[in-house]
């Protein structure tokens, strides 16, 4: 298991930390906080906060620029949670997502949207590009 802790950058003066867990079986999680406090509670967000890495007054940490920002939100968005898929790849191929798609079966190989979770493997670049990612060198409360 891989586990990462980055600090892309500043938000209103408070750091933002994300976490980056790739398991042995070739999950990946990504989780953030937005100024997280010693208490538990934080000054922003939580959980799946890409969306603040999309900020633009989020100021890069070091290490950090609006490329490799970029890049982290684009890995967010596509392969969080690739072991919980409820389309198939000609689904997702065609942009079907569960919410426009329930329960349609695929024209390709017959898969009916959301009858269960599929895994779709997290490719190597993925894993390496991650790994690029500079670490924190601030200890966060949690994240």
């Amino acid at each position: 298991m891989i586990t990462r802790i980055l600090n892309p950058g500043k938000l209103e003066g408070k750091n933002v930390f994300i976490k980056v867990v790739i398991t042995d079986s070739g999950r990946l999680s990504i989780a953030g906080v937005h100024g997280p406090k010693r208490n538990g509670d934080s000054y922003g967000s939580w959980g799946q906060i890409q969306d603040t890495l999309l900020d633009p007054t989020l100021i890069p940490g070091p290490g950090w620029n609006a490329d490799r920002i970029k890049r982290l939100f684009d890995i967010w968005q596509r392969w969080h949670l690739n072991d919980m898929r409820a389309e198939c790849e000609h689904q997702r191929a065609l942009g079907w997502t569960f919410d426009a798609h329930p329960s349609e079966h695929c024209p390709v190989c017959g898969y009916r949207c959301g009858s269960k979770w599929l895994r779709e493997e997290l490719p190597w670049d993925i894993q390496v590009q991650i790994g690029l990612f500079p670490e924190t060198t601030v200890t966060p409360a949690w994240v």
